[in-house]
């Protein structure tokens, strides 16, 4: 039986429905053609699933037309009961492999992540070198675990995470393994990836620490929700840096009602700032507040764009945007540097890696900062 008789009801909502989220989709706003329209998608998946249609590469592909960003079920027309279409699409193309109907993009991407254990390739070397800037201290209790996406696309955030860490004088260690498997899972490499879960629960649960710092928002997820609904358990704190530096940097300097616009050891620069909440962030993790109490009093002038928090239109997909058109990609950003230019934004602070790398990409490479290039842009000292 296809895996796509589990999601018949939630196919056959979609299906009917009058495209309520259309105006939301990051990819329409691009291309404008009915063939990425959600509920298009869910009637082909329909037909595929009845058999009135064959899996074939045409079908195939239409599936990786979908960013991940969740701003379907945010605006969905279903009040009570929001849809997710994405798992959906994620099965579809879990199926098409399963039906011999492999893209040549595909075919790329599975042999590179066999080889090397990650979409990016082999990033071995440059783990090894982060390693090597981190003296290993045997009465450390906190696992920092950088995952495959933030060294390949925002590598200086985690060494600046690293640096305020020791400035901080935190002990801390550099974990082994750096692939959750959840981008390999949204990818349709189910298989591979729930390997790749279990690996890394089983590595974590290992290690004598009480906690666990990750700097990407989709790490954490896939460490809290998306291993729960697999039924692995980490037996450690998890923490997203915004949290773990909230606390280090704000909550823990006691006098916390007079931290709206002042932080200890950081100075405020003269300029505007603004968040970013990366699509994990915003609509899978949903944590705003902490990392705007972070950023606020960085900036003199502090701004909010357009749509933000739960509403942010994504400067970047959710996912590895595998099988996407380089235009599609450069286009979703620039929909939103609009927004950030509108602003007259002079730092866009975000905790997402892909967004940090479009934005540089796209816009700006010397306006794009992550929450730990930010604070350590502004730190003074750890004496006061």
């Amino acid at each position: 039986m296809q895996i796509l008789e589990n999601y018949k009801n939630e196919i056959l909502s979609c299906a009917i429905c009058h495209d309520q989220c259309l105006s939301s989709c990051p990819i329409f706003s691009i291309e404008r053609k009915t063939s990425v329209y959600p509920s298009r998608k869910a009637q082909i998946a329909n037909s595929l699933l009845i058999k009135e249609l064959d899996w074939d590469e045409d079908s195939a592909e239409l599936f990786y037309y979908c960013c991940g960003c969740r701003q379907c079920n945010n605006n969905c027309v279903y009040l009570d009961d929001p849809k997710d279409p994405i798992p959906i699409f994620q099965v579809a193309r879990y199926e098409a492999m399963k039906q011999g109907v492999k893209l040549d993009f595909v075919i790329e991407i599975e042999e590179k992540i066999k080889k090397h254990g990650s979409i990016y390739g082999d990033l071995s070397n440059v783990l090894k070198d982060i390693k090597n800037n981190v003296e290993p201290d045997k009465n450390a209790r906190i696992l920092y675990l950088i995952d495959d996406e933030t060294i390949a696309l925002s590598l200086n955030s985690a060494k600046s995470t690293i640096k305020l860490m020791k400035n901080s004088k935190i002990k801390f260690l550099i974990s082994n393994m750096i692939n959750t498997g959840i981008d390999v899972k949204a990818l349709g490499f189910f298989d591979i990836a729930e390997e790749m879960a279990k690996e890394m629960t089983d590595y974590l649960n290992k290690q004598d620490i009480d906690k666990i710092i990750v700097s990407n928002p989709k790490t954490y997820y896939a460490l809290t929700s998306w291993y729960k609904e697999k039924g692995l358990k980490v037996k450690k704190d998890i923490e997203l840096e915004t949290t773990f530096f909230y606390e280090q940097f704000i909550f823990k300097k006691k006098r916390l009602a007079e931290r709206e616009n002042n932080i200890p050891n950081f100075i405020m620069l003269d300029k505007v700032g603004t968040y970013q909440d990366g699509s994990y962030m915003a609509r899978y993790i949903m944590d705003f507040d902490k990392p705007r109490r972070l950023v606020k009093p960085l900036f003199s002038h502090y701004k909010e764009m357009r749509t933000n928090r739960k509403d942010a239109v994504p400067a970047a997909p959710a996912n590895y945007p595998l099988g996407l058109p380089e235009s599609i990609i450069e286009g979703i950003t620039k929909l939103r540097v609009v927004d950030i230019e509108d602003i007259k934004a002079n730092y866009v602070i975000t905790s997402d890696p892909l967004t940090y790398h479009a934005l540089k990409k796209y816009w700006d490479e010397n306006k794009v900062l992550s929450i730990s290039e930010a604070l350590l842009m502004n730190y003074v000292s750890t004496n006061s």
